[in-house]
C-alpha cells in the first residue's frame, strides 16, 4: 500500500514537470487530464485482489471455510460444503455463517471489494 502511494506520487510529480515544460496551454491541459485518468485507471487495476482469501465460519466454530474466488472456491462451493456438513452432523437448517475478517475502511484499495463482494455482507464474528 505504501509503495503504491509513493509510486503514484512520483508519477504525478514527473507528469507535473513534463506539463510545466510544455508551452501550449491546451496541450498542457489535455496532457494533464489524460495522465490523471491513466493514473486513476492504474490505481483501480491495482486494487483488484488476485488470490485474495476470505475466512467464513459458523457461530460455534464447527464449520470453517476459506473462500478463494480466483481458485474457484467461491460461495457456491461453500454452500455445498455446508450442506454436507449439516448432513454429517445431523444439524437443522439454522446454521448462521459469519465473516472472520474486519473491514479496514482506511485502505482505499479495498473499498471496491467492500461494495462488490458478497463476503462483506455477512455479519462479523466477534471473538471472545
Amino acid at each position: 500500500m505504501q509503495f503504491d502511494l509513493i509510486f503514484i506520487i512520483a508519477i504525478i510529480l514527473r507528469f507535473g514537470y513534463l506539463t510545466y515544460m510544455i508551452s501550449n496551454r491546451w496541450l498542457k491541459l489535455t496532457f494533464g487530464v489524460f495522465s490523471t485518468m491513466g493514473l486513476v485507471f492504474i490505481w483501480l487495476l491495482s486494487s483488484v485482489k488476485i488470490g485474495k482469501s476470505y475466512y467464513v465460519q459458523d457461530g460455534n466454530g464447527g464449520f470453517q471455510f476459506v473462500l478463494v474466488p480466483s481458485k474457484g472456491r467461491d460461495f457456491e462451493v461453500m454452500y455445498r460444503r455446508l450442506e454436507s456438513y449439516k448432513k454429517e452432523n445431523r444439524l437443522d437448517d439454522e446454521v448462521k455463517l459469519y465473516r472472520v475478517m474486519k473491514k479496514n475502511y482506511l485502505d482505499p484499495s479495498m473499498w471496491i471489494d467492500y461494495q462488490q463482494n458478497p463476503y462483506w455482507d455477512l455479519e462479523y464474528l466477534l471473538k471472545k
